[in-house]
């Protein structure tokens, strides 16, 4: 009884507790593991209680004074345990007498006579308590409330979407910081090591979700400034501008391995090969066919369960013939097929299908390696012959390994003969006219001329080498600022998803010319194919309304005036997107559409608008108003990419049209 009171009153106290946690959670914004939590305590408060009752102990004066209360005896039982106890505590210490007679053992004696009728479940009935009742309602409605949604201002709303979109970007700018960093550590690039540490801090800081939306940006738009003003401060030199602005029109300029790192590399997978001849990717679907013919007999014959007929053994064995005959020099794969015909002239058809599965293991592996080095034989072919078309496409480490090359013949000990100088003076000749955009390059290989002219190999070796450290560091600084526009990209894609809440889209990759809007450089590839704002072959940006706003605090770039909406963009209402914006921002919006080139809108001109036949003092005010216009244009500003499509509108009316009859 006591222990299913405990157990009662231990799920009545959970229920209340997690009845209140579930309220708390319904109109205060508390985490909901506070909910489930408590829920679980509650079974656990129900065994709390139970135990609690089997495990405390009853004391007899205390049951016989329950039993008296529950019959009415009027402490007869009590009475009798009280003097039945103390008798035996005497008898046990020795200093009690015993139990005297009179009225204590006839009060002992009547206590027992009263338990010999006496129905013990009368006493102790086996039922709940009447707390039960209660316990169940709380953790009816305790349950019921917890499928009821939580009520949330919208305010509240968007700060926790706003935390999961910047803990979700945080998470992202990790991620690129992982990937960079293993790019820069073995390109050996100090900036970007240094820019990939501060991309990792903030990455850190935004994964955190310790900060709302508006530092977010703000910590964001400081990072963007950082690497913006480093990679700005390496298009000041002249030649990493000049190279970036060949690499970006050309497409082509990638300073990536040269031809004998590609060679090695191409002589080792052919080794991996292990073949006597390079294959061609027909002969190997060829065999790919062959083979899933072969396999489609074996099971066939495997699962009728009947042995093969002479048609069938004969067209199987010339097919394993002619595989053998196609894979002859071909390693492994010409092993394999050796064995399937052996064990097949045994007529061992589970030898032969397990063959036949190892030569597929081998031919796809095979045509792995055969894709790599199809894709080496690329690459090298995309690499210049010689100096001056491996400057001339922008390959620097290519053109630094060639000028080492061409050092190591002058300095080898034995003079070049004179068609050997020759042919080397006439390469550095037309290298020469190919290194205007790589800056003191130009002077090291004229320096270098002169001294094969001079015929000092010595001094002409050593100004080889000067340029080819020149060039791979050309190639080092120009990794350094891609690497840090591929972090710019990142972190403006960060920017935009933070401001738009997670509904903007993605950004195309970085251009240092133009920011990544779109211009003649980068050729619209930072415009993504298929999306409104971008076409193939021209730049073009998509704006969205809100993602600007007048809020210097998180919009501001520094060094551009807040009006400054870039020459030459062009932007459609239909290409605004709706995002939502702070209340304190005051978003523009370009309306219209308006481009280098394109027609020039109708402008209202103040004055009479009159129609039919012209005179001769109406065209004589035409002709003032024409050179007022033109005046006009010689004083005001125009940006230049408006005066064509200005002089165009002005001049669309010939002055003989208007001379009537």
């Amino acid at each position: 009884m006591r222990a299913m009171t405990g157990a009662t009153w231990g799920l009545f106290g959970g229920a209340l507790l997690w009845l209140v946690v579930i309220l708390l959670w319904i109109f205060f914004p508390i985490p909901k593991m506070w909910v489930w939590g408590v829920g679980l305590l509650v079974p656990v408060a129900g065994i709390g209680g139970l135990c609690w009752g089997l495990l405390r102990r009853v004391d007899r004066w205390m049951a016989a004074r329950y039993a008296d209360q529950r019959i009415g005896l009027r402490e007869r039982f009590s009475s009798a345990v009280l003097f039945l106890d103390r008798d035996l505590q005497g008898a046990v210490d020795g200093t009690g007498e015993g139990m005297r007679l009179g009225l204590e053992r006839l009060v002992v004696e009547d206590a027992a006579k009263r338990t010999e009728h006496l129905r013990w479940r009368e006493v102790l009935p086996l039922r709940f308590p009447r707390i039960w009742r209660w316990a169940v309602l709380a953790l009816a409605v305790a349950v019921g409330l917890a499928f009821v949604p939580p009520y949330r201002t919208q305010g509240y709303r968007e700060a926790q979407q706003d935390r999961e979109v910047i803990k979700a970007q945080g998470k992202r700018l990790i991620d690129e910081a992982a990937r960079r960093e293993v790019e820069a550590r073995a390109a050996e690039l100090d900036q970007s090591v240094e820019a990939v540490q501060d991309l990792r801090e903030l990455g850190q800081v935004l994964e955190g979700g310790l900060v709302d939306r508006r530092e977010a940006m703000q910590k964001v738009s400081q990072l963007v400034d950082k690497l913006h003003q480093k990679q700005q401060q390496s298009l000041a030199q002249p030649s990493l501008s000049r190279l970036a602005q060949r690499q970006a029109f050309s497409r082509s300029g990638e300073s990536g391995p040269s031809r004998q790192a590609l060679q090695r590399q191409l002589e080792k997978l052919r080794q991996e090969l292990g073949t006597t001849s390079q294959p061609t990717m027909q002969q190997l679907d060829r065999l790919r066919n062959q083979l899933a013919q072969a396999q489609q007999s074996l099971n066939q014959a495997l699962q009728s369960g009947q042995p093969m007929s002479e048609e069938q053994q004969q067209a199987l064995s010339q097919l394993l013939s002619q595989m053998a005959q196609s894979a002859e020099g071909l390693g492994s794969l010409e092993e394999n097929l050796e064995a399937a015909m052996e064990a097949f002239s045994k007529m061992d058809i589970g030898l032969v299908s397990q063959n036949l599965d190892d030569a597929v293991l081998d031919l796809e592996e095979m045509s792995k390696k055969l894709a790599a080095i199809q894709k080496l034989q690329s690459e090298m072919d995309k690499l210049g012959k010689d100096l001056p078309e491996m400057l001339q496409r922008g390959q620097m480490q290519p053109a630094a390994d060639r000028l080492r090359e061409l050092a190591k013949q002058v300095g080898a000990g034995k003079k070049p003969t004179a068609e050997q100088l020759a042919k080397m003076k006439d390469e550095l000749q037309k290298a020469l006219a190919e290194s205007e955009p790589y800056g003191d390059v130009g002077d090291m290989l004229q320096k270098a001329m002169d001294q094969l002219s001079a015929d000092q190999l010595q001094q002409a070796m050593e100004a080889m080498e000067d340029a080819a450290a020149e060039l791979e560091k050309l190639a080092q600084q120009m990794e350094d600022m891609k690497a840090m526009g591929k972090m710019l990209e990142a972190l403006r894609d960060a920017q935009l998803k933070i401001a738009s809440r997670g509904q903007g889209g993605d950004r195309g990759s970085n251009c240092p010319f133009c920011g990544g809007v779109g211009c003649g450089a980068c050729m619209g590839s930072n415009a993504r194919m298929g999306e409104k704002g971008g076409r193939p072959g021209g730049g073009a940006h998509q704006v969205r309304e809100g993602i600007f706003s007048s809020d210097k605090d998180l919009w501001e770039t520094p060094g551009m005036d807040p009006s400054d909406r870039r020459e030459g963009v062009s932007t459609t209402s239909d290409e605004v997107a709706d995002v939502d914006i702070p209340a304190e921002a005051e978003p523009w919006r370009v309306r219209g559409q308006m481009g280098p080139g394109g027609p020039m809108p109708g402008v209202p001109l103040p004055g009479l608008s009159i129609r039919g036949a012209s005179t001769v003092e109406l065209n004589d005010a035409v002709e003032a108003a024409r050179r007022e216009a033109a005046d006009a244009l010689a004083r005001e500003p125009i940006p230049k990419a408006y005066r064509d499509v200005v002089r165009q509108y002005f001049d669309q009316v010939p002055t003989d049209e208007l001379v009537g009859p």
